[in-house]
């Protein structure tokens, strides 16, 4: 039916314009737009069935959601003009100050709605709403997670109840006065959803409705509902349908389940000739539901497995539908207003639970709308790696067989042993390698020894064990835009000055961002455990065939440390 309507107004395009290169499908609905909003209008004749009727607003409804175009900007970076974007450092919930907001409407996404509804002959505004929490989503990485299985990717986690839709009346108005007689009939997610009654008790958290899939058929017509092939065979003159349900024939009135599917006569048109006859049914597993606060927003097995595409896993926020009132969002536990809603009650914060990365989504229920990571701003080539090991048997000027703590950087070059605090260089130094091995001799501390530019590991200078100005810049990171102080590398030794020579040595990756807003001083510090033994390094924690939680930490927020060893 779908398909005709925009074949009459093809039709009636081309003839009005002679002069215009011909359209066709290939190109819906790009010509239906000017400068990407809809430039068009959606006609039904007089004469209508009521069949075409509802498709004429199904397809204006979904032509005004097309409002909005996703055009590359260069880089590794996406624009979506009619959405929301924007750059999230990594470890920042999206909706973070000065970054997205929390709350959004049409004015912000084009799709969402801002119109009016008729209730019992009365017209009232409303408006759809997505609604995020302050705190999640997050795009996170390996290293302010509690997820060492991300290793290099970046990710988006979810927390239970991080994204929300309310369908928000922008009026006072009482919804329980509905009835199956005067319905409240209301386009929620997407889908028409007709409120037939709810709860008679206060305060109202229950409700009734027909949330099958709505079917507008003629006669001959055939669709496809729980994998079922559905026929309209014919339409009787006071309502009710024939019908094939994979070749076996029912007569429906009203509301009657046949073969596992409810199906439910909405509307219907009868004439005497049966080609102009139609029927608009609501069919599903259930076509009629009755759902309170907390329920699923529909129900398979009322069973959650942290997945954004089981509606199992979002729950409807139902509320105050007795309150003759303007509507609102969130949980209203003191029922002052009417709030129609739903929220996610899954969590996705490990590897197991596939969080989405780069050019994933997670969509909210029927595709309204969806949560994006478009690009990472860095892409996978533009990284240096360093690594921190133990290495043994090194030959590092006269003395052989050292223990040492080995760092390397992929990038030649990529690291500057520090003058400052290495007083056997006369000036900063570059290298790509670097050997940390415990000094003995007085005064005791760190020995560092560095590649030189000939290739000859040669002395830099001594950490004094225990010095009062502890994290003592040893070396700094140099790779593209980072340098200077953005990523140092400090030592703070602490090992016992006796024959017994045991304690460790923490190596501290300081990280500082180009600005407090993308990175907070002191966030996503990295800190390494090191056990000395008898005067050698031995291991990165306390037992080296043992993964410690303390032996490898990051820093969260700017005083706290979350443990990543295990």
């Amino acid at each position: 039916m779908k398909t005709k309507l925009l074949s009459a107004i093809l039709t009636a395009l081309m003839a009005i314009s002679p002069f215009v290169a011909a359209v066709d499908l290939g190109s819906y609905p790009t010509f239906l737009f000017t400068n990407h909003n809809l430039d068009a209008y959606v006609v039904v004749g007089s004469a209508a069935q009521p069949a075409d009727v509802v498709g004429a607003v199904d397809l204006a409804v979904r032509l005004a959601g097309e409002s909005y175009e996703e055009v590359s900007s260069g880089g590794s970076t996406v624009t979506v003009a009619g959405g929301k974007t924007e750059d999230i450092p990594i470890g920042y919930p999206l909706s973070s100050s000065g970054y997205l907001d929390t709350v959004f409407t049409d004015d912000d996404l084009a799709g969402l709605q801002d119109s009016t509804v008729t209730f019992q002959s009365e017209n009232y505004n409303f408006h759809d709403e997505i609604v995020f929490l302050a705190t999640s989503p997050t795009v996170t990485a390996s290293l302010n997670a509690s997820e060492d299985d991300y290793k290099t990717g970046v990710y988006m986690e979810i927390a239970t109840g991080a994204l929300a839709y309310y369908y928000v009346f922008d009026e006072a108005i009482n919804v329980s006065t509905a009835t199956t007689a005067q319905p409240l009939t209301i386009k929620f997610l997407g889908k028409a959803m007709k409120i037939t009654g709810t709860d008679s008790t206060t305060p109202h958290t229950k409700f009734t409705a027909y949330v099958g899939d709505t079917y507008s058929m003629n006669i001959g017509d055939s669709v496809t509902v729980e994998d079922k092939t559905v026929t309209l065979d014919n339409v009787g003159s006071t309502g009710s349908v024939r019908l094939t349900i994979d070749g076996t024939l029912y007569t429906v009135s009203g509301t009657e389940t046949h073969d596992g599917i409810e199906v439910t006569v909405d509307d219907y048109f009868y004439a005497d000739a049966l080609a102009e006859r139609g029927a608009t049914l609501i069919m599903g597993k259930q076509s009629s539901e009755t759902y309170q606060d907390g329920d699923a927003y529909k129900k398979v097995d009322s069973i959650c497995n942290d997945d954004p595409t089981d509606t199992d896993c979002w729950e409807w926020v139902v509320n105050g539908l007795n309150a003759n009132a303007a509507g609102d969002t969130g949980d209203d536990a003191s029922n002052t207003y009417p709030t129609l809603g739903i929220k996610s009650v899954f969590v996705i914060n490990d590897d197991t639970d596939n969080p989405i990365t780069s050019g994933g989504c997670y969509k909210y229920p029927n595709d309204y709308a969806e949560v994006c990571v478009d690009a990472i701003t860095v892409s996978d080539d533009s990284y240096e790696t360093l690594t921190f090991k133990y290495q043994d048997g090194q030959t590092l000027g006269a003395a052989t067989d050292q223990k040492t703590v080995y760092i390397t950087s992929s990038v030649e070059d990529g690291l500057q042993v520090e003058a400052d605090s290495l007083t056997s260089l006369s000036t900063d130094t570059r290298t790509n390698r670097i050997w940390l091995v415990w000094n003995t001799t007085a005064p005791e501390g760190v020995a560092v020894w560095y590649r030189n530019s000939e290739g000859a590991k040669t002395y830099a200078g001594n950490i004094v064990n225990k010095t009062a100005a502890s994290n003592n810049a040893t070396a700094r990171v140099y790779y593209g835009d980072t340098k200077a102080d953005n990523v140092e590398i400090d030592l703070d030794p602490v090992v016992a000055a006796d024959a017994d020579g045991t304690g460790y040595v923490n190596i501290t990756l300081d990280i500082l961002g180009k600005s407090s807003t993308d990175l907070g001083t002191g966030q996503d510090d990295i800190k390494m455990y090191w056990e000395v033994v008898s005067g050698v390094f031995t291991n990165l924690g306390t037992t080296a065939s043992t993964e410690e939680a303390d032996e490898l930490q990051t820093k969260a927020g700017t005083t706290s440390w979350i443990n990543m060893g295990t």
